[in-house]
């Protein structure tokens, strides 16, 4: 396997706590939910993109999750920019 596969695992409403302690930190794993899919598509932000932030995310700490809100600034009603 190459090392820069992942996954992704996507659930519609959400991670509890001992769910994403269950992936652990440092996993190949990339969370998705519901709640980060809706925001994404009512701000126009692609999934690539949403893919990519999140990733980058998992890259630098180590955490399977972070919330659409932790990634991006909406700075107003139709896009998002990154934190």
């Amino acid at each position: 396997k190459a090392t820069w596969t992942r996954g992704v695992f996507i659930s519609w409403m959400g991670f509890t706590p001992e769910g994403l302690t269950a992936f652990g930190k440092g996993k190949r794993v990339i969370c998705v939910s519901g709640y980060d899919l809706y925001h994404s598509l009512n701000h126009r932000i692609p999934l690539p993109d949403l893919l990519d932030a999140k990733t980058r995310h998992a890259a630098e700490t180590g955490e399977p999750y972070a919330e659409f809100g932790r990634l991006y600034a909406l700075k107003d009603k139709q896009f998002g920019t990154l934190k």
